[in-house]
């Protein structure tokens, strides 16, 4: 919290049905961007996907990185014609060389917008 607070912004926790509270805080703080991370679980997907659509509808900017995990499991799924691995052995890098280790080193945001005053 205090490395957010050091760069002029601030963690905001919202209350309420997703479907409701960001909307809301959307439109009344004029935001422009939204970023979240994906989620793989049915529930997560159907609301994301309800969630990217209203964004969308009101002009904003979604982005929605894979970030939870080593690679994203779509694409895993994909490179293992449908079928997940459940071995070591049967991993997707065995069928599929082009895949290779994300690089991890990766260093904090290089810059933070600043929140407006009014949050």
């Amino acid at each position: 919290m205090r490395s957010l607070q050091a760069r002029g912004s601030k963690l905001i926790l919202l209350r309420g049905k997703p479907l409701e509270a960001l909307p809301a805080f959307w439109r009344k703080h004029g935001v422009t961007t939204l970023v979240f991370e994906s989620d793989t679980e049915p529930y997560a997907k159907e609301r994301d996907a309800a969630i990217r659509a209203l964004a969308e509808a009101d002009g904003l900017a979604v982005e929605s990185p894979c970030g939870h995990t080593l690679y994203d499991p779509a694409v895993l799924l994909s490179l293992c014609r449908g079928k997940m691995p459940i071995s070591y052995k049967a991993r997707p890098s065995s069928r599929a060389p082009s895949i290779s280790c994300p690089d991890c080193r990766c260093a904090g945001p290089l810059s933070l917008l600043r929140s407006p005053a009014s949050w």
